[in-house]
């Protein structure tokens, strides 16, 4: 029964293709706004509400 798959030797390496290693970046620069905007956002929102997160309360006596 003969092997249906090629030697990893007749593809040529992934840097020679331009176009993906493009799309690549593009895809990675999105996903990092996306992150960032969604970063700012949680922090809006944390101060948004604050008022409603309890701290803890410090006390007021020496130590012990």
């Amino acid at each position: 029964m003969k092997s249906t798959s090629q030697p990893s030797s007749a593809l040529p390496p992934a840097a020679s293709f331009p176009i993906e290693n493009e799309i690549r970046r593009f895809l990675a620069s999105i996903a990092s706004a996306l992150r960032s905007s969604r970063r700012l956002q949680a922090d809006r929102i944390l101060r948004q509400y604050e008022h409603l997160i309890a701290h803890p309360k410090q006390s007021t006596a020496g130590p012990t």
